[in-house]
């Protein structure tokens, strides 16, 4: 009868530690269906603002190609010396120097953005495994 009394709080200890750790699993496995479900969400919401972004885009760049268009026969009337071709070049060129400027930016940032993913999905698996 000694020997029942023993053992008892052992098993007990056992049965303890082993729920103790089920739960962990469990609570792990909630917790990853839940950032798993919120990155879906946060992935459609981003979707549906993409294709607002792009749509507008659209439209500013036609209505930029329009007043660029203008510009440059404004300089053919204010300056009728000069051939077409040349208001073209006077107008196009500061624009693409623009653009190249700002593509280069953007290309510098998004080697910061994808270096700081990779670390916060780094850190976020050494979270999870350890």
């Amino acid at each position: 009868m000694s020997n029942d009394l023993e053992t008892r709080p052992e098993v007990r200890v056992t049965e303890l530690v082993n729920d103790i750790i089920t739960d962990v699993q469990v609570l792990i496995t909630q917790q990853l269906a839940l950032f798993r479900h919120e990155i879906k969400g946060e992935i459609g919401r981003a979707r549906e603002a993409g294709s607002l972004v792009v749509v507008g885009l659209g439209i500013v760049v036609m209505g930029c190609l329009l007043l660029c268009g203008m510009l440059v026969h404004l300089l053919a009337q204010i300056a009728p010396d000069l051939p077409l071709w040349a208001c073209y070049g006077i107008v196009g060129a500061p624009i693409a120097a623009l653009g190249g400027i700002l593509c280069l930016l953007g290309i510098q940032r998004f080697g910061y953005f994808n270096r700081g993913t990779v670390e916060l999905a780094h850190d976020l698996k050494e979270k999870v495994d350890g």
